[in-house]
Order: C-alpha cells, then structure tokens, then sequence
C-alpha cells in the first residue's frame, strides 16, 4: 500500500485574493509555477492514478486569521473535505485543521470533522500562535481524549503572510514534553528545518514522525542529482528510523516541476553510488521503503496492509 501523507484540495472559487497572493508567494520562494487551479479531487484522483498510489491523506488549513483566508468559512471548508473524503473513501483519508484563536469554536469544529470520519488535527503555527501558548492547551487536550494524530503543519517553506517566529523549535518541544501520549508528525521535515528541529525530533521518537515533501522541495525542484537525495533521506533514516518516516508530495504545490508520479519514483529508486558505499554512507533499504511509502501512514491510522505494487 503507497500513501502520500501530504496533499490539499480545493476549487478556484475558493481561492480569495489574498489566498491567490499568498499562493503565488509561495512560486517566489520555492522559485516554481505552483498548480494552484488545478487542485480539485478529480485533478488529485488523476494523479494518484497514474502514480498508482494507494490514498492520499488530505490536510484542512485554517488560515481565518491571516491575509490568506479563503473566499470560504473554515466550517465550510471542513464540509467540502469531509464531503469529497466521503465521494472518494476508497482514496481519500481527511484530516481536520482549526485555528486555536476559534476558542471554543475550534474544539467544536474538531468533534464535528472527527465525527464526519476525519481522522486527525491539523495545526499551522505560522499562522499566527505559538505551540506552547496556552490557547492551544484544550485542542492537544481534545486530540489526546479523541486518540487522534496532530500535524504540525508547515516548519519548512514559508511564504508571506506566514510568520516564521511562530515555527520556534523551542515551543515544540514544550508540547511533545507536556503530552508524551499523542502521536505528533511534523509535515514536512526537509533540510531547511535545521538541526535543532531534529535533535528535538529525536528526544520524543516514540510519538513524533515526519513526513519527507520536504525533500522533493530541497532536491527534485532544483535538478540536483538523485545521489543528492538518497544521502539526507539516509541520514534522517539514521536519526530518526525509517518507522517514523511518511511519504508525502504536498500536492499539488510541485505538480507541475515534480510531478507524483516522478517523485514516488525517486524515492524507490534512491540508491547509494556504488564508489561511496565502502564509506559508510547511510542508505535506504527495501524495508526502508515498505515502512515509508505506507506501512507506518496506515499503522497511524489503523488501515489494512496490502503490499506495495512494483
């Protein structure tokens, strides 16, 4: 079973100015052509497809405080994920994502989208609150009575209007401290996210993961060479074991530049160079690969094996 733990959906009537804008920042920074009209259910099943992956786990973003809030409500927003997971449940596995600033509100929203079938809570800090701020307290509280995973949204591209004071590895780690009992994946992990991130990543291996897009940002959309890769996806194995790594693309940002499809393949094809083998460089391995393509997104969240297609 293939999983890509990192995608989002959406149609061009939900895109308001200022979403538009925060999209096109994100092209700047990353320096791509984003696919931001082509983000539909339909353009994502087509892509799966093709890439012959299993499912693709589908993030709600709350951006209702910033200048990037859609042409729709947060509560709408969870509708129409909740509706096209229910279209798509052989495909699509959602999850919900709130703003703490909602107050109560926000626990409201997060019972409901669990109730509707989605399957864990997505917070963006950059958006505007620290992870250790007391606003946040009763929606980790919520998260660990409703046995549901948390994402960490967004600790490696961060375009305007995002604030990256907000992504301090420090507060972090005040929560995985303070809540040792929630399952905690940090999407995307990547090069840019620095050694700190890591070595708090490490304290709390038994309940922290990450998911890989971030890579495909650092090497695939910068035509460095497959050898380039292989080598930091072995170190992160290293540090962190391949059992809490997730495959992810963050579709559909790096559609058009890394299509799914090339990017599933890189990661099965990543060797080691032969003339660097003797050196002890770490590698991925066929477990390796079995683990972070699927085994560890579906033990997350309870599903079926199946094994992977060659």
């Amino acid at each position: 079973m293939i999983i890509d733990f990192h995608t989002h959906i959406w149609t061009e009537e939900m895109l308001s100015p200022g979403y538009k804008k925060y999209l096109n920042n994100f092209s700047e920074i990353a320096q791509i052509d984003t696919n931001q009209y082509k983000a539909d259910p339909n353009n994502l099943i087509e892509d799966l497809d093709e890439a012959e992956i299993d499912k693709a786990v589908i993030f709600v973003t709350d951006y209702s405080f910033t200048e990037a809030k859609m042409a729709i409500s947060i509560e709408d927003y969870i509708n129409y994920i909740v509706k096209s997971c229910d279209e798509y449940n052989d495909k699509f596995i959602g999850l919900v994502g709130v703003d703490p600033r909602h107050g109560e509100k926000a626990l409201d929203l997060i019972k409901y989208g669990i109730e509707q079938g989605l399957k864990g809570l997505v917070l963006t800090p950059t958006t505007g609150f620290y992870l250790n701020d007391k606003i946040v307290t009763p929606l980790y509280d919520l998260a660990r009575e409703l046995k549901i995973p948390i994402i960490i949204h967004d600790f490696e591209l961060v375009p305007m209007p995002f604030a990256l004071k907000y992504i301090d590895p420090f507060t972090l780690d005040d929560a995985l401290m303070k809540y040792p009992d929630v399952k905690f994946v940090i999407a995307p992990i990547g090069m840019a996210m620095g050694q700190t991130v890591m070595i708090i990543a490490i304290r709390h291996l038994s309940h922290v993961y990450g998911e890989i897009s971030g890579f495909s940002t650092q090497f695939m959309v910068n035509k460095m060479p497959d050898m380039f890769l292989v080598q930091p996806l072995g170190m992160a194995k290293t540090l962190y074991g391949s059992e809490n790594m997730f495959f992810g693309s963050n579709w559909p940002f790096f559609e058009n530049v890394v299509p799914l499809k090339e990017w599933l393949h890189k990661i099965r094809s990543a060797k080691l160079p032969l003339l660097m083998r003797p050196f002890g460089f770490p590698s991925l391995e066929d477990e390796d690969r079995k683990n972070i393509l699927g085994k560890n997104a579906a033990d997350l969240f309870g599903l079926k094996i199946r094994p992977n297609k060659k």
